[in-house]
This record gives C-alpha cells, sequence and structure tokens, in this order.
C-alpha cells in the first residue's frame, strides 16, 4: 500500500530480496521501466551478458544511451557511432566504459558481435535493449520519444537524423541516466532526471488526451504519462534466510 501510496496506480513497483533481519522498507527512485528483459532482447546470448552477483542481472552504470528508430540488423548500422564513442572514451579517460543501445530489433549477429565484445577487456560494453510491442501505430517511435525526455539522448533514425551526425561530447554531457538493471523481462533506468525535458513531454502526452483515437489509446497515453511521472517504488524485503525471505 505504501509503494502505491509513492508511485500511483501507473508507477512500478519492484523488489529487492536479501538476507537478514526480518524487515520491508520501501523507496521512490527516479527510474523508468521497460517491459522489454534479456530474453526477448539479447535471445541465447543473454547468459554472456549477466553480471551481477546473484548471477540473474544485467548491470550497467552511467552508460551513454543511444536511441534508435529502426532495427540494427547489421553491425554496420552503428559500427561508426560505437567507433567514435570507444574513441571519445579513450582520449577522456572515462572510467565506465558502458553503452546502452535501445532500437526495434536486433539480428543475431549483431548480438553475437555485442556478446563478444561484452567480455573483452579492452573494449566498451554496449547492452542491446528492444522496445516493446504495441498494436498503435508508430507506437514505437513515440515511445523512443518519451524515453529521450527521460534519458536525454536524441532519437536517431536513417532518413532525417542518422547516427553519423551524433555529436559524442554533447551526448555524454547530456546523458541523464545513472544505472540500468535488466533483469529477464523487465528493464529499469535509473536517471537523475531533468524536469523540464520531462514536463515538456507530458504536456505533448496530454495535449493528445484531448482526442484519443480510441479507448485503447487514451489508457496507453494515461500510463506513458503516469511512468514519466511516478517512478518507480522499490521495496527491500530481508529475512534471516533465503526461505524465510521468500515467504
Amino acid at each position: 500500500v505504501e509503494s502505491f501510496d509513492l508511485v500511483g496506480e501507473e508507477g512500478n513497483l519492484t523488489i529487492v530480496e536479501a538476507v537478514g533481519p526480518t524487515n520491508i522498507n520501501v523507496e521512490r527512485i527516479h527510474g523508468y521501466t521497460i517491459d522489454r528483459g534479456y530474453e526477448e532482447t539479447l535471445k541465447k546470448f543473454s547468459t554472456g551478458f549477466v553480471n551481477d552477483k546473484t548471477g540473474t542481472i544485467i548491470e550497467i552504470e552511467q552508460p551513454v544511451t543511444i536511441l534508435f528508430d529502426g532495427v540494427v540488423n547489421d553491425v554496420m548500422v552503428v559500427f561508426d557511432a560505437l567507433s567514435r564513442i570507444a574513441e571519445y572514451f579513450d582520449k577522456s579517460g572515462a572510467v565506465n566504459k558502458n553503452i546502452l543501445l535501445v532500437a526495434h530489433g536486433f539480428s543475431d549477429s549483431f548480438l553475437a558481435d555485442m556478446h563478444a565484445n561484452w567480455n573483452h577487456p579492452n573494449t566498451p560494453k554496449v547492452l542491446p535493449l528492444m522496445t516493446p510491442e504495441s498494436p498503435i501505430p508508430g507506437w514505437k517511435t513515440q515511445f523512443l520519444l518519451d524515453l529521450q525526455a527521460y534519458t536525454g539522448a536524441p532519437v536517431f533514425n536513417i532518413m532525417d537524423k542518422p547516427l553519423s551526425g551524433m555529436d559524442i561530447p554533447y551526448l555524454v554531457k547530456h546523458s541523464l541516466v545513472q544505472k540500468v538493471e535488466m533483469n529477464r523481462y523487465r528493464t529499469s533506468i535509473i536517471s537523475s532526471e531533468d524536469p523540464l525535458l520531462l514536463e515538456a513531454r507530458v504536456d505533448q502526452l496530454k495535449a493528445l488526451l484531448q482526442n484519443p483515437e480510441s479507448r485503447y489509446e487514451e489508457n496507453d497515453l494515461n500510463v506513458r504519462i503516469g511512468k514519466l511521472t511516478s517512478g518507480i517504488a522499490r521495496m527491500y524485503i530481508t529475512g534471516p534466510s533465503i526461505g524465510e525471505t521468500r515467504e
């Protein structure tokens, strides 16, 4: 109940289990959840990306975020952008050489290449994340625009805003993402949030609510507004043993 008081009905709830004195605590964190995890995005390569101590979550900190309005069928689609970011990391002496790449899909050959780089000590770690599905026309592009407001990253595409025009220093400087946690079916993006960016995007979505094309789209818009404004309620559950914690 306290969790829903914090974030409302359209907010999101995540649970963290740990061994310790019996207790339940709740806190609100600045996070945006996506109903895609490594099961659907990384497919057969997912186990090679999992890197947390429990062996169930993929975590990266302070990544550069790339939002691509398209499908990455071949590594050459993003090769130039990734190479330039890697060069920038080397020149700037970056500690966290992480990249979050959000797109509408990835080929097996691309995932295989990113899997190989993931375990290479001298290359940046690229975490692919596939956009969710929706029957609403143009929804995936709109989803990326929502994510743009939350991450501070621009949306690129093949036609009018290609990745070749990417301003790497600007992209790094204005990145708001602090951490990404990807589990099997859901991904949480933890961000420092820019109230002005969020307010501008929410105003756009509220304008669309004035004349929705269907009841389904109206509900979808309300959910998207809630996700942008409510954040995540994180519930920490501890017990003296794993069994008691689960119970």
